[in-house]
């Protein structure tokens, strides 16, 4: 853990472009995803995964948003 906090506090800019990137690339897996699955037939915990895979790809690319903005 104190690798990727040392690695946040020393390359900033360098980290926010990782996680910017990581939450554009998972949110391309999502929407592709997204076509080919069938929510109607899914159940309550498939629904609830899908959308906290949401929310962690918006976490992804928002604290990647901050960490770039914070550091310039």
């Amino acid at each position: 853990m104190d690798v990727f906090v040392s690695a946040l506090e020393n390359y900033p800019i360098q980290s926010g472009i990782i996680l910017l990137g990581l939450g554009i690339i998972c949110s391309l897996f999502r929407i592709d995803n997204a076509k080919k699955e069938n929510y109607k037939n899914k159940d309550i915990i498939g629904k609830k995964s899908v959308i906290n895979s949401w929310g962690i790809i918006i976490i992804l690319i928002l604290s990647g948003i901050i960490t770039i903005i914070k550091n310039i």
